[in-house]
């Protein structure tokens, strides 16, 4: 995830998590997604007996987004889940020096905010 790891993230495995929508409202960004947690993760539950994560679905909220910039990086492609819902891919954050550079299979968000909040 990079280098400046929030501690709202520490045990949430972004790259293995699936992103179901972006929303972009008053100063905030929203991620919303299927987040895989990590078994050292207060919520994590083992559904299987093989099963390394579960996955929360929820939101990582940004607030007073300053600086957003997005760039394409093509189409964006979807997937249909087996319990019906459509993702939009991976995705993945560094952030460095607190300038947050959030990657999805289809754009690249970099800016600064104030604050993180995760909604599981």
């Amino acid at each position: 995830m990079g280098s400046d790891i929030p501690p709202e993230l520490i045990h949430v495995n972004l790259e293995d998590s699936f992103l179901y929508g972006v929303l972009a409202e008053a100063d905030d960004l929203t991620f919303i997604a299927d987040f895989a947690l990590f078994k050292s993760h207060a919520l994590y539950q083992q559904h299987l007996a093989d099963a390394a994560r579960c996955w929360r679905k929820g939101k990582l909220i940004f607030k007073k987004v300053r600086n957003l910039k997005s760039k394409a990086n093509g189409l964006a492609f979807t997937t249909q889940d087996l319990d019906g819902s459509v993702d939009f891919g991976m995705m993945w954050m560094t952030v460095v020096g607190g300038q947050y550079s959030f990657h999805t299979d289809f754009a690249e968000f970099t800016f600064e905010c104030s604050a993180i909040e995760v909604v599981l």
